[in-house]
């Protein structure tokens, strides 16, 4: 499923109807979740249910978006923990305690 972001519109619409906002983007979600494969359809669901679960604990919209990125780098520290073996194989070494560390580059601020 292809899908085209157009972070201006979806910007007015949260800024002109909040209601609305909100409709679409689970339209949007569902669309993407319905599209996957089984496989990534059940973790997807999953997110998307500790999202919405943290959501409607969040005592404030900045509260959620603490948590939520908490949850975010979770997974990464995750993935980085499941990739190790691939990477020491890649490399040729013997798995070790040393972690080779992911570095997350800081994108450019948007400009239209």
């Amino acid at each position: 499923m292809k899908i085209e972001f157009d972070f201006d519109k979806w910007a007015q619409l949260y800024k002109s109807d909040p209601k609305a906002f909100e409709q679409e983007r689970e339209k949007l979600l569902n669309d993407v979740i319905d599209s996957s494969n089984h496989k990534q359809r059940r973790r997807l669901l999953g997110i998307k249910f500790k999202l919405n679960s943290q959501r409607s604990y969040s005592r404030s919209d900045t509260y959620f978006l603490i948590t939520s990125s908490e949850l975010m780098w979770d997974s990464f520290r995750e993935l980085n923990t499941e990739l190790q073996p691939f990477l020491h194989s890649a490399i040729g070494q013997k798995e070790t305690t040393k972690k080779v560390k992911l570095h997350v580059v800081k994108s450019q601020p948007y400009e239209p």
